[in-house]
């Protein structure tokens, strides 16, 4: 009978210890994906960071004001403000949804998206919800910047410091 009970006894310590493993595994996966989209989030916003600047040039050369600069450069920010709380994976969808505005802003304004400029497998998050894009416009702060206010001011709000 005193056999049975240590046999029950280090059954359940080694049970312990294996539930004690898989949660630090699990974790460890966890702060992996988080700091992968912490990087992945830094380069989606600055591609889209230089995107911006040429539909800015374009929209102020050619004056055609649509309205989507001044909501790809709204989107911008938040992707910026949302990147600086640690939200890398909603960051990343602000981001790349202000960087397909500022493609339609660059060709009602004459100008073609280049290649390099694209959206690509490498610009998504670890995070499996895509949400819409109307769901990403409920997120942004109230604004109401216009593309004829932006183009007489420097877009220095769109990019991350290299401290970031």
């Amino acid at each position: 009978m005193k056999i049975i009970r240590i046999i029950l006894l280090i059954a359940v310590c080694l049970g312990s210890v294996n539930m004690e493993a898989q949660k630090m595994r699990r974790g460890g996966r966890v702060a992996g994906k988080h700091i992968r989209n912490k990087v992945v989030a830094k380069k989606v916003i600055r591609r889209t960071a230089l995107v911006l600047i040429r539909a800015h040039k374009l929209t102020k050369e050619n004056k055609n004001y649509t309205g989507k600069l001044a909501m790809a450069v709204r989107h911008q920010r938040y992707a910026r403000i949302l990147y600086r709380k640690g939200n890398f994976a909603r960051a990343i969808h602000q981001s790349r949804l202000s960087r397909r505005l500022a493609f339609l802003a660059i060709q009602a304004n004459k100008g073609t998206v280049a290649k390099d400029e694209q959206l690509g497998a490498d610009d998504n998050s670890d995070d499996k919800t895509n949400p819409t894009d109307a769901e990403l416009e409920k997120e942004l702060p109230a604004d109401t910047v216009t593309d004829q206010e932006l183009i007489n001011s420097e877009l220095s709000d769109i990019d991350l410091d290299d401290n970031d």
